[in-house]
């Protein structure tokens, strides 16, 4: 059976409120919450939509060519393989388009999609500083945790509060022990972080959404990904995610197989399961 991993934080504390680690997972066991996959896309709004707009030269409205095109020796594919030749910002985000994305970094360069990365808690290496970056081509991918700390960012006017697990400290006697540092970082503007959010909105609620079966009829901002399973002969995928957000809760969840090969893939579509799993932790908690 495949494995889900999750993990839910309070954007404005950056107190980890859940953890999910696996159908059996025990402490000191493998923990899928924080195991690294490969994001797919929900890298997008990380490595290139904030950054291009944190450059005040792009803003939801403006159009991105979503036609084939080769970057080098890099030529991005749309999933299904379907262009509509030119897109809004906020459309290629509802859709999840890969080749707008890439044509999007190209402009406002790698080094700002790169750092932003970075500095939202995701570790990267040299040779991650490259195009594939904008749809989630990481050499050690990322976890639930590290995605759900950096989408808090945007449910928290763009200031990331380094996520953690204890409250306080207690000695033998009850006095409560000094708090460590707990890092705080300004990511983007308000503004910024608004506009993201409303797009993300779009991916819930717009009629091409990716995101639709995560809606509950109240405002959600989120984001699906998937990645390819690389099987010959077979359509199916290894990693699928849903990461999504109110004001006061960032759930991140991932499905996937421990090992993926020909007997053990996530069937094409099996990316809609993470929005459903999020709505159903949306209901609940609402």
């Amino acid at each position: 059976m495949s494995e889900v991993g999750m993990t839910s934080i309070d954007p404005k504390t950056g107190l980890i409120l859940a953890m999910y680690g696996g159908r059996k997972y025990v402490y000191e066991d493998f923990n899928h919450a924080i195991a690294k996959y490969q994001p797919g896309s929900i890298i997008k709004p990380l490595a290139v939509y904030a950054p291009a707009l944190k450059t005040n030269q792009w803003e939801p409205s403006s159009l991105l060519k979503d036609e084939p095109m080769d970057f080098g020796n890099y030529s991005p594919k749309n999933a299904g393989g379907r262009f509509f030749g030119e897109v809004s910002m906020e459309e290629a985000i509802g859709r999840s388009l890969n080749v707008p994305a890439v044509y999007l970094l190209n402009e406002i360069g790698i080094d700002n999609g790169y750092n932003f990365v970075e500095n939202a808690g995701i570790d990267l290496v040299p040779k991650d500083r490259n195009l594939s970056l904008a749809l989630g081509g990481l050499t050690h991918g990322a976890s639930t945790l590290e995605m759900a700390q950096g989408y808090s960012a945007f449910a928290n006017g763009g200031k990331m509060i380094e996520a953690h697990a204890v409250r306080e400290v207690v000695d033998s006697e009850g006095i409560v022990l000094p708090k460590s540092t707990i890092e705080i970082k300004t990511l983007m503007t308000e503004d910024t972080a608004s506009e993201i959010t409303d797009m993300l909105e779009g991916v819930i609620t717009k009629p091409y959404g990716t995101g639709r079966l995560a809606n509950i009829g109240k405002p959600l901002a989120g984001k699906t990904g998937t990645t390819e399973g690389n099987l010959q002969g077979i359509n199916g995928n290894k990693d699928a995610w849903f990461v999504g957000y109110t004001s006061e809760l960032v759930t991140s969840i991932h499905i996937g197989f421990d090992k993926t090969d020909r007997n053990h893939y996530i069937i094409n579509g099996g990316g809609k399961t993470p929005a459903e799993l999020f709505r159903a932790v949306m209901m609940f908690n609402h």
